[in-house]
């Protein structure tokens, strides 16, 4: 770009470094705060480009915007041929690609990072304000596991979009959500071509493939989500209605297992193709096509994906292209009917056990349910196919006979299922001949047989009762003991003992702190500008340290207004039992819980006048919401006479 480059200094304050990135005729450099000695980040756009008053006025009021997961904007400013927007660095945080490039992220992991995106879209949607174009390369995590989105206002104005409906804007955003989501869970991009090094998603008939046509380890409500909002245009209208469907989520970052690939997704199709083929994952098609496998060949996961099919594609009615990217992982479902979840590093060893005993078309046909007589037997059949192919695989070492009896045993099971009946192609040709050819087994075969497959499920049945039985052992280890308080305690009083003498049951164990997204001022007789750059004292930690309201003649506010306070917000979907105050000195103090950050339409929960220290309010069991409304009818004086409401900390437990 004309008049930036390393060493350029912009508005006399900024030397830049290296270019970041560069999109939508618009880019993004490091650089250097030489007034406050800090690291920032430039989005820079030529002075003469006709969006470049539409991006700086976006940034102004994208700024104004306190939230903590979006990227704060320090600065706007141009200079000569040059026009910036000055944001926070986060050049050690890694954006929503290179997590799934470097490894994967869990399941449960992409619900945490999505429904943090979502809700502070809501948030901002409450004030107009909307993104449009969300990628991942603009959802980052920090070392410390903080999520963070930037591009709020201003990313619309890069690619050029022009003033959207409120309705239409929420719904794109809620949409990009998603979008986000499925490229969490797939490391493919579903809108379009492919965003900063993701591939674009499969097309199907009808859309794209759902996530758990690809990866293994979904969890169930993120892959409807994908699959309502991405190909039947239904799913969350704004990003409100995502946070909802998902939430709760993990309140810190999940380090697990991630979501794993188990076969190379469908190719896509052309618009001819696709009005004509079927996709390969068709439980119809796989069930023509397994049973051509040698059971005696090895399979090469190395294998070139143009190497000669076993299988004509014409004798089983289905295209050419799908014939080469069928292999042996298409066996895994074998598996899943059994009642057992593939995923991970266990892909590799069911896949040598399905070698070993043989893949078995009624068994795939089991991975999908049926509701009719015809499929009930089937799908019984393929649980035991499945569970007989793991006996083999665990005794092969001790003795060939004993798992080639139980492979027998389970094959023949299979054999008697009504839908592995002999099937014809579209051509009228018969499919090929079954891998095992059926041999009766002996009276005591089967017996031996059943009895190993039945001892192998009661040792199954004895471990999970043990295990239950542990759950909650070290409970009272990890959360038993009180810290000391910093405060003397004003806390309401515990209910006494009955008048019989009997104690109150003992509770299950202490509630869990509840992450707060969010504190701001609250003063609707006002201006809302009671001091807010003091507000994320509140909620960091520190009792030492707080908010303080601005200073008045009375005590009673001047007679202006008749409280003031401050709103938490929780995020959806939380339901608070306790909220704590750490005051400073003594006050008159009301909360309030609702579904609005106001406190028309919420609940009192409790009033306190002449608090100080540590109160603690209840919630009852019948009340919940987002926000937490802590407003104060009294002001308290200090030690130089100022007239102001103080707020240390506030704690809220769920």
């Amino acid at each position: 770009m004309r008049g930036v480059g390393p060493g350029t200094v912009l508005g006399g304050r900024y030397t830049v470094h290296q270019r970041l990135e560069e999109r939508h005729d618009t880019e993004r450099w490091s650089a250097d705060d030489t007034t406050l000695g800090r690291r920032v980040s430039v989005l820079c756009i030529g002075i003469d480009d006709h969006r470049t008053a539409a991006l700086l006025d976006a940034a102004r009021r994208a700024g104004s915007l306190s939230h903590p997961v979006f990227v704060r904007i320090l600065d706007v400013g141009h200079d000569d041929e040059v026009a910036y927007v000055v944001e926070e660095d986060l050049d050690d945080a890694r954006d929503l690609t290179q997590l799934v490039d470097e490894g994967g992220v869990p399941g449960d992991e992409v619900r945490r990072i999505t429904g943090e995106v979502a809700a502070a879209l809501e948030s901002a949607r409450h004030r107009g304000m909307h993104h449009l174009d969300l990628k991942p390369e603009d959802v980052l995590r920090t070392p410390d596991g903080d999520i963070r989105l930037r591009g709020l206002e201003t990313a619309a104005v890069r690619i050029g979009e022009e003033s959207t409906d409120a309705e239409d804007a929420g719904r794109r955003d809620a949409v990009g959500v998603v979008a986000l989501a499925y490229a969490g869970l797939t490391g493919l991009w579903p809108l379009g071509a492919g965003s900063s090094g993701l591939a674009a998603a499969p097309q199907v008939p009808g859309g794209v493939a759902a996530p758990s046509e690809i990866a293994a380890g979904v969890p169930r409500d993120l892959d409807a989500l994908c699959r309502l909002t991405l190909n039947d245009d239904q799913g969350p209208t704004n990003p409100g209605d995502y946070a909802r469907q998902v939430a709760p989520w993990p309140s810190r970052q999940v380090v697990g297992r991630p979501v794993a690939r188990v076969a190379a997704a469908p190719a896509a199709l052309s618009a001819d193709e696709t009005a004509v083929a079927e996709p390969v994952t068709e439980p119809e098609q796989v069930t023509e096509v397994m049973p051509a496998l040698d059971p005696e060949a090895p399979v090469d996961p190395e294998a070139p994906a143009d190497a000669e099919s076993p299988v004509d594609a014409e004798d089983v009615g289905a295209p050419a292209e799908a014939e080469t990217s069928l292999d042996h992982t298409m066996a895994l479902p074998v598996m899943a009917a059994a009642g057992a979840e593939v995923r991970g590093d266990e892909l590799s060893a069911r896949a040598a056990a399905d070698d070993e005993g043989g893949t078995d078309d009624a068994a795939i046909e089991g991975s999908a349910p049926r509701r009719t007589a015809s499929g009930s037997a089937a799908a019984a059949g393929a649980a035991v196919a499945g569970a007989g192919a793991a006996v083999a695989g665990a005794l092969g070492t001790v003795g060939g006979r004993v798992g080639d009896m139980a492979k027998r045993a389970v094959d023949k099971v299979a054999e008697l299922s009504p839908d592995t009946a002999p099937r014809t192609s579209a051509d009228g040709l018969e499919a090929p001949a079954p891998l095992v050819p059926a041999e009766p087994l002996s009276k005591d075969e089967s017996k031996l047989a059943l009895g190993i497959v039945a001892s192998f499920l009661v040792l199954a049945l004895v471990i999970g009762v043990w295990g239950m039985s542990r759950i909650g052992s070290s409970t009272r280890e990890i959360f038993g003991g009180d810290a000391a308080a910093p405060f003397p305690s004003a806390s309401t009083a515990s209910p006494s003992p009955s008048a019989s003498g009997s104690a109150p049951a003992e509770s299950a164990g202490p509630p869990e702190p509840l992450a707060i997204l969010q504190v701001e001022a609250y003063d609707p007789e006002g201006n809302d500008e009671e001091n807010n750059k003091l507000i994320p004292k509140v909620y960091d930690g520190d009792l030492t340290t707080g908010w303080y309201s601005e200073n008045y003649r009375t005590e009673d506010f001047g007679g202006l207004k008749k409280g003031l306070g401050v709103v938490v917000d929780l995020g959806p979907n939380k339901k608070p039992q306790t909220v704590e105050l750490v005051i400073p000195t003594q006050t008159s103090v009301e909360v309030y819980v609702g579904p609005e950050n106001r406190r028309e339409g919420a609940t009192k929960i409790g009033e306190k006048e002449m608090a100080q220290g540590r109160v603690t309010f209840e919630v009852p069991a019948d009340v919940s919401g987002q926000y937490i409304v802590v407003w104060f009818t009294q002001l308290s004086t200090d030690d130089e006479g100022k007239r102001r409401a103080w707020l240390n900390e506030v704690i809220v437990t769920g």
